[in-house]
């Protein structure tokens, strides 16, 4: 099982995945409210994604 393991991780090897920082300023909603500015992140693709070695 180890063997297909190494198999399988030098095969299919995960590309890394980047995160973005999105910076939402500070505004108001139509009602006047203020939301305060924040920050989050995400990553570029939802699952990792793979590249597959040529041999």
């Amino acid at each position: 099982m180890a063997e297909v393991d190494r198999q399988l991780r030098r095969d299919f090897r995960i590309l890394p995945n980047p995160r973005l920082v999105l910076y939402v300023y500070p505004h108001l909603t139509v009602d006047g409210i203020p939301i305060p500015g924040y920050a989050t992140w995400f990553h570029v693709f939802e699952r990792g994604p793979v590249l597959k070695a040529v041999r």
